[in-house]
C-alpha cells in the first residue's frame, strides 16, 4: 500500500480509554469478547522467580525475541518485582534478563 507503520507495545494507564473507545465504536458485546479472549496488551512479563530455568532456547524467551524483531524492538518486556525484592536478587535477574533478551523494563511492584 506504500504507507509505512510502525507498532510499539508499551506500557500506559490508557489501557482502558482503549477499550471505551472501541466499546463506543464497536458495541460493548464485541468488546466483552475481546476482553475474554485477553486480547489488550500492554506487552509481556517474565517472571523473575522463574529466570533461572530459562535459556535463551526457552519458548518464552525465544517467543520474545522473536516479537521484538517482528515489531522492530517495540515490544515492550515487563520485569516485575515485589516491594520486598532484595537488591541482589533485583541484580542478579536484571543480569539474567540480559543474557536472554535484548531490551525490558525493570518494574517495582507497589503492592
Amino acid at each position: 500500500m506504500g504507507v509505512d507503520v510502525s507498532i510499539a507495545m508499551i506500557d500506559s494507564d490508557e489501557l482502558t480509554r482503549f477499550v471505551t473507545l472501541d466499546s463506543e465504536k464497536y458495541g460493548k458485546n464485541s468488546i466483552m469478547d475481546v476482553l475474554d479472549g485477553d486480547l489488550y496488551s500492554q506487552g509481556l512479563e517474565l517472571n523473575t522467580t522463574e529466570l533461572d530455568k530459562l535459556t535463551t532456547k526457552s519458548e518464552t524467551i525465544s517467543d520474545c525475541n522473536k516479537i521484538s524483531k517482528i515489531l522492530d524492538g517495540g515490544l515492550l518486556v515487563k520485569l516485575p518485582f515485589e516491594i520486598k525484592s532484595k537488591d541482589a536478587d533485583i541484580k542478579k535477574a536484571i543480569e539474567k534478563a540480559s543474557l536472554l533478551i535484548s531490551s525490558f523494563k525493570p518494574i517495582k511492584n507497589s503492592n
